[in-house]
């Protein structure tokens, strides 16, 4: 069960059967799903930050076969990064939905609009400006990573201190989820340009 109020005053506290610190590594428990809406906040938000840095490093991956010359792992790369973002998009949402965060069919519309703005995009810069790409575009859509992580991070971070403020507390129980779901949205489209990036169309 979730205890209220147990950040600020004590440095872990206990959420189901797990140990939690006050940084960002939180519980995935089926209680939270009916126990205090600002601890399921600051899980959607950890776990979209632990989502994208892993896959930042994952992409990393192929530059790093090809430096080597390992032109044949990189090419199976090519299909199994967007295969394995495809896959880890579905967990991401079915946590948000199970912790009562987003609509499974806000999930899927978040991945299509995500996924159908960057190939849009892509493709519009092939057709219409095929010398905008750029050898960086990697690195501008890591950064741009970097920043909205930092962002999730310090939203995060904020909700130990909801048990304590009261204002804070009521901030994240009107806009919690609409914070969830724009991160969400985020995370989909900057992934998909860090895909399109790595392989060289944008």
């Amino acid at each position: 069960m979730v205890i209220r109020g147990c950040w600020p005053k004590r440095r872990s506290c206990t959420w189901g059967s797990w140990e939690v610190s006050p940084g960002l590594r939180s519980p995935e428990s089926s209680s939270l799903s009916t126990g205090d809406f600002v601890p399921r906040i600051h899980f959607g938000l950890a776990s979209s930050i632990e989502y994208r840095t892993l896959f930042v490093s994952w992409f990393a991956m192929r530059p790093l076969l090809e430096t080597y010359g390992l032109s044949r792992p990189a090419q199976v790369l090519d299909v199994l990064l967007p295969a394995s973002l495809a896959f880890g998009s579905v967990i991401l949402a079915m946590a948000a939905e199970g912790l009562g965060l987003m609509r499974l069919k806000e999930t899927y519309v978040s991945a299509a609009v995500g996924t159908g703005l960057a190939l849009l995009y892509a493709g519009v810069v092939r057709l219409a400006a095929p010398h905008a790409s750029t050898a960086d575009s990697t690195l501008h859509v890591t950064l741009v990573i970097f920043w909205v992580n930092g962002i999730g991070f310090a939203l995060a971070a904020l909700t130990a201190l909801a048990p304590r403020y009261r204002r804070l507390a009521r901030f994240y129980e009107h806009h919690g989820r609409n914070i969830v779901i724009a991160d969400m949205q985020i995370t989909m489209v900057a992934l998909a340009f860090l895909w399109l990036a790595v392989i060289g169309i944008i």
